[in-house]
């Protein structure tokens, strides 16, 4: 899966420098997502990373999606990440609770499995 910044960049949303600024404040121990902090230093709004994220395959819930905005590096994760929000996001539990307008308990993972979601 292809990073964002390089995404951005490619897409002549934001420079090198500005990429290289959102990791570095990452880096540094912000939190928030590559969106987030890109978007309060003004160098992208939300509409520009909407876009953008519309533009590539996967679901089209993940900018909100509880799940997918987890900066956890647990392996299973990663790989539920890429099997459900990249390839098949309408085998996702996730995905299907939002199609249906119903409300999406932050404890949901996308193999349909209530569990306790672990920030690092």
């Amino acid at each position: 899966m292809r990073k964002i910044g390089e995404g951005l960049i490619r897409i002549g949303v934001m420079t090198k420098t500005q990429v290289d600024d959102v990791l570095a404040r990452q880096k540094s121990g912000d939190k928030r997502l590559f969106g987030e902090i890109a978007s309060s230093l003004g160098y992208i709004n939300n509409e520009a990373l909407r876009s953008y994220l519309s533009t590539k395959s996967g679901c089209r819930f993940r900018l909100d999606c509880h799940f997918y905005n987890i900066e956890e590096k647990v392996a299973s994760y990663v790989h539920l990440k890429e099997f459900y929000c990249d390839e098949w996001p309408q085998k996702c539990a996730i995905y299907q609770q939002q199609v249906a307008g119903k409300s999406v308990p932050t404890t949901l993972l996308p193999t349909d499995t209530p569990e306790e979601i672990r920030e690092p």
